[in-house]
């Protein structure tokens, strides 16, 4: 099972156990909306059956009356199962079922035997009682969960019960919920796998053969190789991260409000692709957005490659070159300008980058044809206009050919054709120079030569078509294709104008064409060339094979995160934002609906609550009515048939006064009144109480003589709610009344309308913002004014009968609010929720989704933790073996424990390290018989054959007396000794940076400068001369007798141009350095002997280091073979050093040399090397 299949099987497993364990503990929203919806329907049921009972002037429910209330109760609340109304003892009076829910009669007696025995608890508080029933269904028994309600009504009490049954909107919209989860889930996954993938790069390797051998002709895909250079070209997502680490980098260094970079969409085109301003990175992909034409003005000064500064050094403009071709530009943006230093540094960053973005435009078929991977036209023409500008500026010359290789009588598909180009070009590359271009054009190759004249142009003509017609495609078993080549050429030095050369080129190819007959082809049926395996190559059929070279690149990245905290972290952000959102959008779509319910239950709250007062207000009235007009009729002025009386107010036992009232003189006049003395003496109230209320409220009550309803709240003057209605009675005229009807009612017969169980609170106003009705009887009693309320002005000012708002009062305390005019004195209803009480389902919902998420993103990380081991545990083991390999050591130890890709890396990192373990071996064997250095280059095949000039310093020394030496000593002494002191020597030209060349015989020849330069290679060798005098010196303290002679040497430096490089044959070459200052060197070494010297530097050394070291002019010699005279100087120190001999005497008494005993020698000796031609001169 490979790594990516074990991480999406994870996160897929991690994400199903998720959508369980929240499903299953989301499920509650269903039982706690069906509750809510229960609440309502409760609320609603027990205010019907309150406005029923009113209705019936003994509040008693007649049998008649109750089946059709239960009647109409089933049929607007279809999951009823049982209403019931009985005393405060559970004692039954009336009870109904509904026959659709309750089949069996077992269920209803199980149901009704729990009420009746009190099982059912009656707190009206604690939500409806939750019991479960067993119901027969099939021969089987299952249980049936019911919700039973208990509501108080008066002297009665209502029981209902409903049966669990699920919302389809709420399973609906559960189910969306989990669909989006599970969706948001694969869209995260897909994007980790997206990000884990890492394609490697196909190698492919360049093969070659001897001989004549047919091959096959195979396809490539267009923008992964770079057929020129046979490298790996960058691809667009991998330049996208490239340009935003460049850009990020330069908006920190340089502080830049905005950044742009602009690449060619066209030849002559410029469009904005990258952009990044302030923290947000735009890659822009439309190749129209924001273009700057390289034809005309802007464009044509970046062609010359010159940065523009604008807005005062605000804005820079930066060409982006690669080749000598204009790529794009960088336009950055800054508050303050840039320096002249900065600017540099920025176009030295973007220099870096050229190539990748050279190869981008490449995949992208601005310079490259897609059906080749060779150059496309659109370039060729770009490169050829750029190369005509730079020969007309330099005289120098440039030449265009084009080759035709496709026989005429053999019928190819484009894509044929455009294979058979991609095989030979790298042919054709191999006799071009570097900055040549090879493309496609028409259906030709096209090659633009630069710096080549005519003459090499027919020179090279001749070689691609001796080279390229031996090749042999192989199309089917069988069948062979042989490249027929044809090529035209032109020249600036034959063309007058650098734009007729393609023109040119085109007419003789079509000469050749001509002149030359097509080679064998094949039969006219050919098969498709694609189908070859691609990993065959196809090579000319000659003994020089075909080499194909590619460039890598070596990067190195360092994770401050391990793999396992990024797999931990990915997957936990993936459930951490799927659960988050759900749960973000479920309690959004919870709370909504819940708020829309709310409004619902209110509105209808309101709306019943309204029609109930209106028709009290209106019973009241018409009652009054009738007793006024029967007291009339009698002419009773107060009290008079008491028959009449109690008989009136047995009825209606909530109204304390009625009395018919005129005006006189403007003041209220009462003319007939009836006291309820039964209700007025059992709450204290007197007639002379009553009589106070009327005079002291008498402006409200005149009101209704111009034909005004009235409802006033009078309960200040008494002990008790009271509540005063007036209408006119009598009219007078169309806007007076001759006398007005007043009636005092008990308040609690409207407090009690508006006593609602459960979190939904109503009360009612008048006209003019006065309590008329509260569930908190005190606040009526009080004669509290709520006119302040929002939603009372609302309802005041408003000039439709309903509405509903969303408020706050002094306290900063939410309500849901709606309001119902009765229609009745401008009185209204109005039903608040308490916004906190309202939502506590849904802040409850979700503190428990906080807590789930808490738990499954537990789960998860350790899940994932105890994954990530497997992973994250071979993956260290090759971290720790990298490092053993960084640190040189080959040998790791570790083996392969799965067989995903992981374990294929293992095995390919152990194959890797044994691989380097042998290169190792061979370098450090290599390094002991040349330089390191050397080794390390020769073995990434950096030295090839040939040599290049260079400028190095060249050191000899000898050992003096060394054949006389040797004669005394057995051949194994002469090697010991010798090893010694080679080793002590080679020493000091290793710490001194050099190179030894060779030795030869005792002799050592060592160079500074080759194949590295440090600057300072002539004070390294004089410095490695002086180290090895210390250290003779150190070795000779050991020697003393004729086993172990006491060493001296002689040393000499030239500093001087040699030729650099490997000299030799294919078989057997050797890195050294040849030339005239080679042999100086040698020749200067030499003179130590007569000279008495140790250390002896030519003229061109001193003039070096002259400053450097104390040096003291010796003979002027003159060497065979020059005719100029030569400076020798022999070095007595460094000028730093203290102990430096301050003469030459003093350094040969160092040394021990005896000037008396210094040979003589004849100038005209042909055998020597020197002549002495005179003593030194001052110099």
């Amino acid at each position: 099972m490979s790594g990516k299949f074990r991480i999406l099987t994870t996160g897929f497993l991690i994400i199903f156990v998720a959508v369980i364990v929240y499903l299953s503990l989301r499920i509650d929203i269903l039982e706690t909306s069906y509750i809510n919806r229960l609440e309502k329907s409760t609320a609603d049921i027990t205010t019907a059956l309150e406005s029923l009972k009113g209705k019936n002037g003994s509040g008693e429910l007649t049998d008649t009356a109750f089946q059709s209330f239960a009647a109409a109760l089933f049929k607007k609340y279809g999951n009823t199962a049982i209403v019931a109304v009985s005393d405060h003892d559970n004692n039954v009076r009336h009870v109904q079922k509904n026959e659709s829910i309750l089949k069996t009669p077992e269920l209803f007696d199980s149901i009704m035997n729990d009420y009746k025995n009190r099982k059912v608890s009656a707190d009206l508080k604690s939500g409806p009682a939750r019991r479960y029933y067993s119901v027969q269904k099939n021969e089987t028994r299952s249980e049936e969960k019911f919700y039973l309600y208990i509501r108080d009504v008066g002297k009665n009490r209502l029981f209902l019960a409903f049966p669990y049954q699920a919302d389809r909107k709420i399973i609906t919209r559960i189910a969306l919920e989990v669909a989006l989860l599970i969706l948001i889930s694969v869209i995260l996954m897909a994007l980790v796998y997206i990000v884990s993938q890492r394609k490697e790069p196909k190698q492919v390797t360049a093969g070659q053969t001897r001989g004549i051998q047919p091959h096959t002709l195979h396809a490539s895909v267009a923008g992964e190789q770079n057929m020129i250079t046979g490298e790996r070209l960058v691809t667009s997502e991998s330049l996208s991260d490239h340009v935003f680490s460049i850009l990020n980098s330069l908006s920190r260094d340089y502080g830049s409000n905005s950044l742009s970079l602009y690449l060619k969409t066209t030849p002559d085109l410029l469009s904005k692709a990258y952009e990044l301003k302030g923290k947000t990175f735009l890659r822009i992909d439309s190749g129209n957005f924001d273009t700057l034409d390289l034809r005309q003005g802007l464009g044509q000064e970046l062609q010359n490659n010159a940065a523009m500064i604008l807005n005062e050094g605000k804005k820079i403009i930066l060409p982006l070159q690669h080749d000598n071709s204009l790529l794009g530009i960088l336009v950055v943006e800054r508050e303050n300008p840039l320096n002249g230093q900065q600017i540099q540094d920025i176009r030295r960053l973007l220099g870096a980058t050229a190539r990748e973005i050279s190869d981008f435009l490449v995949i992208n078929n601005v310079m490259i044809h897609s059906g080749t991977g060779l150059y496309s036209k659109s370039y060729f023409d770009m490169k050829l206009h750029e190369s005509i500008a730079i020969s007309r500026k330099g005289s120098e010359p440039l030449s265009v050919m084009l080759i035709s290789c496709i026989p005429a009588d053999v019928q190819l598909t484009d894509s044929q054709k455009n294979n058979v180009y991609r095989i030979i070009a790298p042919s054709i590359k191999e006799h071009l120079a570097a900055r040549d271009i090879v493309a496609v054009y028409n259906e030709n190759l096209a090659l633009l030569l630069p710096g080549t004249g005519s003459d090499r142009a027919s020179e090279l003509t001749g070689i691609l078509e001796n080279s390229l017609s031996r090749y042999r495609l192989k199309i089917d078993t069988g069948s062979f294709l042989n490249i027929s080549v044809r090529s035209g050429s032109a020249s600036t030095d034959t063309t007058r104008k650098g734009k007729d050369l393609v023109m040119t080129a085109m007419k003789n190819l079509s000469m050749a064409a001509q002149k030359q007959p097509d080679g064998k082809t094949l039969p006219t049926t050919v098969q498709a060339v694609e189908k070859a395996r691609p990993d065959e190559r196809i090579h000319p059929e000659s003994d020089t094979g075909m080499d194909e070279g590619s460039l890598k690149k070596k990067s190195e990245r360092r994770f401050k995160t391990s793999i396992g905290l990024k797999l931990i972290s990915i997957i936990s952000l993936i459930i951490l934002a799927s659960l988050t959102s759900m749960s973000i959008i479920t309690t959004k779509l919870f709370r909504t609906d819940n708020e829309i319910r709310i409004k619902e239950s209110n509105h209808k709250i309101s709306e019943i609550t309204a029609l109930n007062i209106r028709t009290d207000f209106t019973s009241i009235i018409e009652k009054s009515m009738i007793i006024t007009r029967s007291m009339i009729d009698e002419g009773v002025t107060q009290d008079g048939n008491q028959f009449l009386v109690q008989r009136f107010f047995s009825n209606d036992q909530d109204t304390l006064f009625i009395g018919l009232a005129g005006m006189k003189n403007g003041t209220l006049e009462l003319n007939r009144s009836l006291y309820n003395t039964a209700l007025t003496d059992k709450n204290g109230i007197s007639q002379n109480s009553i009589s106070t209320a009327l005079m002291g409220e008498q402006e409200q009550f005149l009101k209704s003589f111009n034909l005004q309803e009235i409802v006033h709240n009078v309960s200040p003057h008494f002990s008790i709610p009271v509540i005063a209605i007036s209408v006119p009675y009598i009219k007078k005229s169309e806007s007076s009344a001759e006398s007005i009807l007043i009636i005092m009612v008990h308040g609690d017969r409207f407090n009690r309308a508006v006593s609602n169980p459960g979190i939904t609170k109503s009360f009612i106003v008048n006209g003019s913002g006065e309590l008329i009705a509260h569930y908190n009887a005190s606040l009526v009693s009080a004669g509290v004014s709520f006119r302040q309320f929002p939603i009372v002005k609302l309802m005041m000012t408003s000039p439709v009968d309903n509405g509903q708002t969303r408020y706050n009062d002094e306290k900063n305390i939410y309500y849901l609010g709606s309001y119902k005019k009765t229609g009745f004195a401008g009185t209204g209803v109005i039903s608040t929720v308490q916004e906190d009480k309202a939502f506590e389902a849904v802040n409850q919902i979700q503190r428990r989704n906080a807590f789930i998420t808490v738990i499954v993103l537990s789960a998860a990380i350790l899940i994932v933790y105890f994954f990530a081991k497997t992973l994250t545990g071979p993956i260290k083991r090759l971290v720790k073996a990298t490092r053993q390999i960084e640190q040189g050591n080959f040998d790791i130890d570790i083996t392969s424990s799965s067989g995903d890709e992981i374990g294929m890396l293992t095995e390919s990192f152990i194959n890797m390290g044994k691989g380097l373990s042998e290169r190792e071996k061979i370098k450090v064997a290599f390094g002991k018989f040349v330089n390191k250095e050397i080794a390390d280059k020769v073995l990434r095949d950096e030295i090839k054959l040939g040599g290049e000039r260079k400028t190095v310093a060249i050191f000899f020394s000898d050992i003096r007396s060394f054949t006389s030496i040797s004669e005394k000593l057995e051949p194994e002494e002469v090697v010991e000794f010798l090893n010694e002191y080679m080793t002590r020597m080679v020493d000091c030209v290793n710490k001194t940076n050099g190179v030894v060349d060779k030795f030869i015989g005792d002799a050592i020849m060592a160079t500074w400068g080759a194949p590295v330069s440090h600057g300072n290679d002539t004070e390294n060798a004089i410095n490695a001369a002086l180290m090895m005098r210390e250290s003779l010196q150190d070795f000779n303290r050991e020697r003393g007798g004729p086993k172990k002679p006491v060493i001296k040497i002689g040393c000499g430096i030239n500093t001087g141009p040699v030729l650099v490089g490997q000299i030799g044959s294919h078989d057997r070459m050797e890195y050294t350095v040849i030339g005239d200052s080679v042999n100086l060197a040698s020749r200067v070494e030499t003179l130590n002997k007569p000279f008495g010297t140790d250390i002896l530097v030519s003229e061109e050394s001193y003039k070096l280091v002259k400053d450097i070291f104390t040096m003291e002019r010796m003979h002027d010699i003159k060497v065979k073979g020059k005719f100029e005279t030569q400076k020798i100087y022999a070095v007595l120190g460094r000028r730093d050093d203290p102990h430096c001999a301050g003469s030459l005497g003093e350094l040969q008494s160092r040394l021990g040399v005896d000037v008396s005993s210094l040979p003589s020698f004849d100038p005209e000796a042909e055998e020597e090397k020197f002549q002495i031609l005179s003593k030194k001169s001052e110099s």
